[in-house]
Parts: C-alpha cells; structure tokens; sequence
C-alpha cells in the first residue's frame, strides 16, 4: 500500500557521492520509487570532476523539492554524511551509497517494523553479489548486536541501518572526519549504545556487490587507522558505559580481539614486503601480545596466522641472507 505524506514520518536519505554521475541516477530513482512516498534525498556532492553536478539537476527537474543538492569541496565520505544530516528534516534518517540501489519496498517494511517493536535503530538483512555467487549478508542469532557488531560476528552494511533522528542529535553522535577507513563502524557502535531498542529485520531489502581486494589496494596507512579507531572507541566507551562487567567485556574484545586481529590480518596482507612488516609488527607488539581468547574460534585463527606470519618472516631472513 502506497503511504501518503500524512500518513507517515519523514525518512531523510543521505547519499553522498564523489565521481558518480554513471550510477547515481539508478540510487535516486531505487529511494524516490519506493513504496514509502514521505522522503527526502540529499545527495552531498564531494567535489565531483565528472558530470555528476549535471546529472543531478536534471533529476532534480523530475522530483523537485523531494531532492536537496549540497556541494562541498573534496573533504571525503564522512564530511558529506554529516553535511546531509545536518540539512534532514526527517524524523528517521538512512544512508545510501551512490552506486548501490535499495530494493522497493525497503523504507515501507522498516519504518514499519521499528513501530511495532517501538525501536530507535532497525537493520536489515541484505544479499552481498560476490562474483557469480550471492548469499545473505547476516545470518545467525542477533541478541546483543553491539557486543556481536564489536566482535565481528555481524557487520551490517552502511546502507542496511534506519535511525530516529532525534537519537543522533541528543548524544551528539557524527562521522569522525578526516578518517577514510573505519569511520562507520565508530558511529554505529555508538549509536547501538545509546539506543534504547535495536532490532533486526531479517529480510534481504538491497544488494551489496562486494568486489575482492587485492595487494594493489594494500595500504600500511589502514593499518593504522585501525589501531587508531579502536582507540577512540574504547576512549569513548570508557567515559559513557557505567555497567563496569560489561566495560570489561569491551576491553576485552577490543584489546585482546578486534585490534589484534586486525594488526594480524593487515600484517599477513603485506608480508611480501617483509621489511616493512617486521617493522610494524615490531611497532605494535603491546597490542599482538595482548591477543587472548575473548571471541572463540575467531581468536584461534587469528593466533594461527599470527604464528603464520611470523614464520614466514623468519623464513624471508634466512632466505634474504
């Protein structure tokens, strides 16, 4: 059934985009047919080179005031989301990025379970394209998704979350700007905190292609933008979460779990350049040695290729002399 503008609550969708102008037309068009009618579209244009200023207006020429067109200089993905929250009117807010599209009937089903559940945060379940094979993106139980999104065991993709405004603007809570990897699991960390209610629709609502990285998109500077994120996380939960059992629990996950796992996978990555492995792993041996058991058979792999790693840099020595 098509919701009229007095039937519902205004959902802001926030798409920024960089370079997009060959794909952005099929991201509008999947949010402003939806089934769900009472919604605005920013598009926060990042200092696009390419077409995407013009492409833009003539969409605007068919949706009119339904779509809001903000310019920025390059200032990267963070910058532009929160310049499209600052300018929502709505009372949920979702994100889309550029080249991805949502499927019909998206909006409609998750405005309307946070309502029955009386929730501040929905998620949904999502199919992730890989190659020619396609499966769920979520599967499991979902019961205390921070402690589970904290460990790893479910990452919700950006565009999968609708949020109660008001939830954003009372613990003040934005993307971290000036940061290009980890961004969005710092904000969405902090907004499962501070809801209330969380809920799960488990319903594949768009897709997610994910294209498989190689050694040519390695970077050491992801690396340390990990153990920096992690940090701020753990500094911010320190100062907000009261339950100390608990507070500890995270201290665990993120010091004996998420960081190292993530120094250990990055290290495993670069190891054909051993010099500058063995110097980073040397750099952040207090955080490898902290590695523990806290997440199950996810902290035995990671111990496995930790051992991995530094056997094949033992290997490359002797091999180098």
């Amino acid at each position: 059934m098509m919701m009229s503008r007095k039937e519902g609550n205004m959902v802001s969708v926030v798409i920024p985009a960089y370079n997009r102008a060959t794909c952005l037309v099929r991201a509008v068009e999947s949010v402003l047919t939806q089934t769900y009618t009472y919604i605005e579209v920013i598009i926060v244009d990042d200092g696009s080179t390419d077409d995407t200023a013009s492409v833009i207006e003539k969409l605007q020429r068919v949706h009119g005031a339904r779509l809001k067109y903000f310019y920025q200089k390059n200032c990267g993905v963070s910058a532009a989301r929160n310049k499209g929250l600052f300018h929502a009117v709505g009372e949920y807010v979702s994100f889309l990025d550029s080249d991805d599209c949502i499927y019909p009937k998206k909006i409609e089903l998750q405005i309307a379970f946070m309502k029955e559940q009386t929730a501040d945060v929905c998620f949904c379940n999502y199919r992730v394209i890989e190659k020619k094979k396609c499966r769920r993106g979520l599967r499991g139980q979902m019961e205390e998704p921070l402690l589970r999104y904290m460990q790893s065991r479910m990452t919700p993709q950006t565009n999968a979350w609708m949020i109660r405004k008001e939830l954003l603007e009372r613990a003040d809570i934005s993307f971290r700007e000036g940061c290009s990897w980890g961004e969005d699991m710092e904000f969405f960390i902090k907004v499962m905190y501070v809801a209330d209610k969380i809920v799960f629709l488990d319903e594949p609502l768009f897709d997610y292609y994910k294209n498989g990285t190689g050694l040519s998109e390695f970077s050491w500077d992801k690396l340390e933008q990990d153990v920096f994120i992690w940090n701020e996380i753990w500094c911010w939960l320190e100062k907000h979460v009261t339950d100390q059992e608990r507070l500890q629990t995270y201290k665990n996950v993120i010091f004996g779990y998420r960081i190292p796992s993530l120094l250990v996978y990055r290290l495993w990555e670069g190891r054909s350049m051993a010099s500058e492995a063995r110097e980073y792993a040397a750099y952040y041996r207090s955080y490898l040695t902290r590695m523990n058991c806290s997440n199950g058979l996810r902290s035995v792999k990671m111990a496995i290729v930790w051992w991995l790693f530094q056997l094949k840099m033992i290997c490359t020595r002797k091999t180098a002399r």
